[in-house]
């Protein structure tokens, strides 16, 4: 159930998601348990995809999103870390009841939690930051165009730190349209094969803004042994020593452009390979 409409949340396919989610329209399939246990999980997709249903929202859904967000709100009580998604959950429900002021300010107060651990989640941020540029855009004011491409930049940025391949690739086909002239960085896995991994890249991001090893395995949840092996891999694929690292990506970054929340995510490269190659000490 959440599988496939995960899969159909990264397609851009509401529907689909929906009738993934519609066993849980009957209480009697799943047990109170595994509904409670996978909130987390379940709960966004399906206030996403009824937000956004195209055919009309039925009674039977909106009473559905509106106990899922009573059961989150009663986990988020106790857990910080779920702020953003709290607000995301709500904008979807405001979205759904026709309550735009509500859904806007929720969508704005998300993107405004503050990024560090236990804070927030980066993906449903992302969201947050993503959802927000299309309802500035869907207003066709001119005055927040700025806004909205900033926000998507930085859902990007977010997106291809977290692997977030077919958002990524949404986000810059959305960037290319709003700004033809800008350019943006493919998708993880469309970068060429000299490019950094996934994980890779998530580490020498981390070690380009000065965190130490121990720092980076404890903020990626693996072991400091691991963060070596990763850099080896980025010092050898770019040519460069560690020191070289932030002075090489912040001289080649395609554009810079600062968060939607101040926080600064908006400086990474948009790719890592538009460092010279060739051109520093081997390691």
């Amino acid at each position: 159930m959440v599988a496939q409409a995960s899969l159909a949340q990264a397609r851009g396919d509401r529907p689909a998601m929906l009738d993934a989610l519609r066993v849980l329209q009957d209480p009697a399939t799943i047990e109170p348990g595994n509904r409670l246990m996978h909130l987390l999980l379940w709960a966004p997709l399906l206030t996403e995809a009824v937000a956004h249903a195209r055919d009309g929202v039925q009674p039977s859904q909106v009473r559905l999103v509106r106990a899922a967000v009573r059961m989150f709100d009663r986990l988020a009580s106790t857990a910080p870390a779920l702020s953003a998604t709290y607000h995301l959950l709500h904008a979807h429900l405001a979205e759904t009841e026709g309550q735009f002021e509500a859904m806007l300010s929720h969508y704005r107060a998300g993107v405004a939690v503050p990024s560090g651990e236990g804070v927030r989640l980066p993906l449903h941020h992302a969201f947050l930051q993503h959802g927000l540029a299309h309802r500035l855009l869907a207003g066709n004011d001119a005055r927040h165009r700025s806004e909205a491409a900033l926000l998507l930049q930085s859902a990007h940025d977010a997106y291809v730190r977290l692997g977030a391949s077919p958002y990524a690739r949404r986000t810059a086909e959305e960037l290319t349209r709003l700004q033809p002239a800008t350019r943006v960085s493919p998708a993880p896995a469309d970068l060429p094969s000299h490019a950094l991994s996934e994980r890779e890249y998530a580490v020498a991001h981390l070690a380009a803004e000065g965190l130490t090893n121990a720092e980076i395995s404890r903020k990626l949840f693996i072991s400091a042994k691991t963060v070596e092996y990763h850099l080896s891999h980025v010092y050898r694929k770019l040519r460069l020593t560690r020191r070289e690292l932030p002075s090489c990506c912040a001289s080649r970054r395609i554009r810079t452009a600062p968060s939607a929340d101040g926080q600064g995510a908006g400086s990474w490269p948009r790719m890592i390979t538009e460092c010279p190659m060739g051109q520093g000490r081997r390691v």
